[in-house]
């Protein structure tokens, strides 16, 4: 079953894929567009709207195709959900790109759910029949595949992949005779060719209908005995329904396949293996050395390649050939234990090399494996076990693995780089239509009082193409208007990094810098500073802030460097000794604080900050008499300054002027009711007053 289900996996998306090259979904998006923009001149919100949603419904539509033929999954689902919530009229086409991309990525479940989503409202809708049946098959429910595909397969006769599955199907169900009947009218339908019947024949093959099988590849050789596979495939037919009765027939057909194609990878290792179980060592091992080279890093041909050797006698090159094998396979499992094999010739290998004690690990893991393989049939356990055939059904299995035969069933392999290019290049299209159309969405929604829905169409424009003429831009403005000026620091930045009205976005970051400062938002604030910093080293505000931000984040000496870099710059810019100061205080470094304030003093000598901190100074310095003066006159400054009234009733509580200190804690403490630190204080000059009740209150 595992084999089969890599046989049936297919490409739906093929056609969707090419039509999203052709020009009907772009004049359509052209049209719509041209309708929007009117509708916007003429005040109809609601038409232009729904006009957009449908340019999202397609653009997106498109890019899931398109992105599921490229094999990006991810990207394409979210665009084929997406074009489901946008455009009402485009969601059937996008829930069956869903059902598709499900399929084949395996999510057997989800698909099945959306197909049925499609069949609610649409019972007769061919494509989801067909991939809900495809769906079915892969889980191995043969009975429901065929109902689905027989009702597909009714809507689109000449389907050849809808009749391929179902024909699978009836297979399956060991029904050969509807089977046949679907082949038939294949031929006539598509005419009959070398090429339908080599296809047809691998169906009989992969469901063990050997004889019609070989049928059909003997029917297909008789037409053309040059048609590439077709010999390989007999041969290979030939193996695994005759088995060893069948190795004269399968070299011929082997050897003819390599007349076509030397270079035939299955060819040679097929040829090789048989070569190898009727001791034709010689050419036996040039044909498998020629497999190695052509997949090196499989380990079938090492391990065929090592059984030739050995049996040859060459044990140091058969030990080399195994121990690869051994290596290319790290789970066992993956290959039911096959790999057991190689262990055991290469226990024996070593023995002949007299390595006793290595051998006798490889031939207990060989019959570890051989335990692991107990629902073999017997016949095949006892050839595991002497080696006296090799298991063509695991080197089919591997066959099957590597030939995609998606490709085969469908015509549409997964693209050449001239066709992904191709195809990355019509997606470029979609997603600038899908990023004009986002940011077409935020305009209306703007326009209509809704911020918050601007703000998320506008993230939808710059996630789908950051391209967008103007997105960042916008979206930083719409995020400032939300009431967000936070998150509208990234996209303005990448606004001028873009050429988006770079200077209109550059004093909007220089606007918002200054305001993030101040709320000590520090991550944003410092996107901004950093930003602005890049374009404008030498301008000393700009390190101002970076110094603010510093210190907010407890880093007083690189605070401390950067306000000296502003002094650099500009020795007499307003507050910049003052800042230097401050950091100084928290350094601990008190003296040179003084020094700041003092020149702050100097430019303006009724900076009340200035004199607040250089009293601080100097009431840490327990220099009181310098420090009351300067505390009265801020106080005469700014009558409001909770702390000035704090430091000074301090220094009157340590000179027991307690009425002068209660006076001034108290209007602290009504300044600045929460402060702790005030109410302390004052729970100290009430206690020396004797006011034990004012006391334990203020504590």
């Amino acid at each position: 079953m595992r084999a089969l289900a890599g046989f049936v996996a297919f490409l739906l998306a093929a056609g969707m894929a090419l039509a999203a090259q052709s020009a009907g979904p772009r004049e359509r998006i052209d049209e719509l567009f041209q309708s929007s923009f009117d509708r916007i001149g003429e005040g109809e919100w609601e038409r232009a709207e729904s006009d957009t949603r449908e340019v999202l419904g397609i653009a997106l539509d498109q890019l899931g195709v398109l992105y599921a033929a490229l094999e990006r999954f991810d990207e394409a689902e979210r665009a084929h959900r997406e074009a489901i919530r946008a455009s009402v009229a485009g969601g059937s086409t996008s829930l069956l790109g869903l059902t598709i991309l499900y399929l084949r990525t395996g999510q057997y479940e989800k698909g099945i759910q959306t197909a049925q989503k499609i069949l609610e409202f649409n019972p007769l809708h061919p494509e989801a029949r067909h991939t809900l049946g495809k769906i079915y098959f892969l889980q191995g429910r043969f009975g429901e595949a065929v109902s689905e595909l027989s009702d597909s397969y009714r809507l689109r006769r000449g389907d050849l992949s809808v009749a391929y599955t179902l024909a699978l199907a009836y297979l399956e169900l060991q029904r050969p005779e509807p089977a046949a009947q679907i082949f038939e009218e294949l031929k006539e339908t598509l005419g009959d060719s070398p090429r339908l019947r080599i296809l047809i024949g691998r169906a009989y093959r992969v469901t063990e209908f050997f004889p019609e099988a070989v049928r059909e590849f003997e029917a297909a050789i008789a037409m053309d005995p040059t048609v590439p596979r077709a010999h390989h495939y007999l041969g290979l037919t030939q193996l695994l329904w005759k088995r060893a009765l069948a190795f004269d027939e399968a070299e011929r057909a082997f050897r003819r396949e390599l007349e076509i194609d030397p270079k035939a990878y299955f060819a040679n290792l097929f040829l090789g293996a048989i070569l190898t179980q009727t001791r034709r060592n010689e050419e036996a091992v040039e044909r498998l050395r020629l497999a190695v080279e052509m997949s090196p890093e499989s380990p079938d041909p090492y391990a065929q390649l090592g059984q030739a050797l050995f049996q040859a006698g060459e044990y140091g090159l058969a030990a080399q050939a195994l121990e690869k094998a051994i290596e290319l396979t790290p789970d066992p499992s993956l290959n039911d234990f096959r790999i057991g094999r190689s262990h055991y010739v290469l226990g024996r290998t070593l023995l002949a090399l007299d390595r006793r004690e290595e051998a006798q690990v490889h031939l207990e893991r060989s019959r570890e494996y051989k335990q692991a393989q107990s629902r073999l049939e017997s016949a095949e356990l006892q050839a595991y076990v002497t080696g006296t055939e090799v298991d063509f059904r695991g080197l089919v299995g591997a066959e099957q693995r590597a030939e995609n035969p998606a490709a085969v069933i469908l015509n549409f392999p997964a693209p050449d780089p001239e066709t992904a290019a191709v195809f990355e290049r019509t997606a470029d299209f979609y997603r600038l239509a899908a990023g004009n159309a986002y940011q077409q969405m935020a305009r209306i929604m703007t326009e209509r009082g809704r911020l918050e829905r601007a703000v998320h169409y506008l993230d939808q424009a710059v996630s789908w193409e950051p391209d967008t003429p103007g997105a960042f831009l916008n979206l930083g403005i719409a995020r400032l208007k939300a009431g967000d000026p936070a998150a509208a620091v990234v996209p303005l930045i990448e606004a001028a990094r873009r050429g988006q009205s770079p200077e209109e976005a550059k004093q909007l970051i220089a606007n918002l810098a200054l305001r993030l400062v101040e709320q000590r938002q520090r991550e944003p604030a410092g996107q901004a500073v950093a930003f602005l910093l890049e374009s404008n080293p030498e301008v000393p505000e700009l390190h101002l802030l970076r110094g603010h931000l510093e210190a907010q984040q407890g880093r007083f000496g690189e605070a401390l460097e950067a306000y000296r870099h502003t002094l650099r710059l500009a020795p007499g810019l307003p507050d910049g000794h003052y800042w230097a100061g401050t950091v100084l205080i928290r350094l601990g470094r008190l003296e040179e604080a003084l020094t700041e304030f003092e020149a702050e003093l100097e430019r303006v000598p009724d900076h009340p900050k200035a004199l607040y901190h250089k009293a601080f100074v100097l009431v840490s310095n327990q220099r009181f008499d310098e420090a009351r003066p300067l505390l009265e006159r801020v106080i005469r400054l700014e009558p409001a300054y909770a702390d000035a009234y704090y430091q000074l009733g301090k220094i009157q509580l340590e000179q027991d002027q307690l009425l002068l200190a209660t006076a001034n804690l108290e209007t602290a403490a009504y300044h600045a009711p929460a402060a702790a630190h005030v109410q302390y204080q004052l729970s100290r000059v009430y206690a020396k007053a004797g006011r034990e009740e004012d006391s334990r209150r203020a504590l």
